[in-house]
């Protein structure tokens, strides 16, 4: 049986193969999901190489847990690994408006409690950002909405760089704390 074997069958068909560690079932996963994914991930992030890093992870995820996870909904549960990586990146410091805004652009599976899981965090984004103390505030909003480089924010707010570096540090710092619940609660969800 090769690849090409699998691809007039259904999901739930390509689930139990790969829960009986058939590599070809895993390979027509791939191929069948791997465009689809990526795309919606280059919507919000918009660097390839950290989308296929993502997509690295999650397919690499799907294969480790194969006989471990119960999976109903294939494409579901692939789309909202994807989003949940992507939130993950987002938070390790690389949030900026502009991604959270094509966040509620894409359409992962439809879900109505990830539509509003979503808008939680947007929620969440801009009050984290509204409790920053005034010149850190400004300076973040510089950085990550008006995209100016810091020797750029430096001049205008006529600080240091390393001032500047320091304002971010402490924004992004704030931001990981304050919306660091909302991945860890939606891993929680996704994996249970």
């Amino acid at each position: 049986m090769q690849s090409r074997d699998l691809q007039h069958i259904d999901d739930h068909e390509l689930l139990n193969l790969l829960s009986q560690n058939n590599d070809f079932a895993f390979e027509e996963i791939y191929n069948r999901y791997w465009e689809k994914l990526i795309r919606n991930a280059l919507n919000i992030i918009e660097d390839k190489d950290t989308c296929k890093d993502i997509l690295q992870e999650v397919f690499v995820n799907l294969w480790q847990r194969r006989s471990l996870v119960r999976i109903n909904n294939l494409s579901a549960y692939l789309f909202r690994a994807v989003k949940l990586k992507v939130l993950e990146h987002l938070r390790n410091g690389n949030i900026t408006q502009k991604h959270l805004n094509k966040i509620n652009t894409i359409s992962f599976a439809n879900n109505t409690e990830d539509q509003i899981r979503l808008k939680d965090v947007e929620v969440a984004f801009d009050k984290s950002v509204s409790r920053l103390p005034d010149r850190c505030k400004e300076v973040f909003q510089l950085s990550r909405f008006e995209h100016l480089s810091n020797k750029e924010i430096a001049g205008r707010l006529n600080i240091s760089i390393k001032t500047v570096e320091g304002h971010i540090t402490v924004a992004l710092k704030h931001l990981h704390k304050d919306l660091g619940e909302f991945v860890s609660i939606g891993v929680l969800y996704f994996f249970l």
